[in-house]
């Protein structure tokens, strides 16, 4: 008895530490992810909207955040992880560079079999 009572206490001091979920308002992305005709796209642009896929567009007191769980490491319980959309895109443009000065000079500068234009 005296452990049942132990982990109702336990279960509702864990229900009552969890602080309540922000005003949240879940954007829906788009149903296609092509760019409208007339509007450019540069490499820039398509790797964060690919990145992008990979988060949920929320709107948060005004502004816009990308989201998703992940789970720290060691650990089983998710946890939601928020950026902005500068921070988003500056992981992406920091991905790029690393990715540029890591990979071998073996192939021409604008060698398309190498990732050049």
């Amino acid at each position: 008895m005296k452990i049942i009572l132990a982990s109702i206490g336990i279960f509702l001091s864990a229900c009552a530490a969890t602080p309540p979920a922000p005003d949240a308002k879940v954007i829906e992305p788009l149903a296609t992810s092509e760019p409208a005709e007339g509007t450019p796209q540069n490499a820039a642009d398509r790797r964060f909207a690919e990145e992008a896929r990979g988060y949920r567009l929320v709107e948060r007191d005004g502004q816009k955040y990308y989201c998703r769980t992940e789970r720290a490491s060691g650990s089983h319980l998710k946890a939601m992880s928020c950026i902005s959309e500068s921070e988003l895109r500056t992981r992406v443009e920091n991905a790029e560079i690393y990715r540029k000065r890591s990979k071998p000079a073996l192939c021409a500068p604008n060698d398309p079999r190498c990732g050049g234009a």
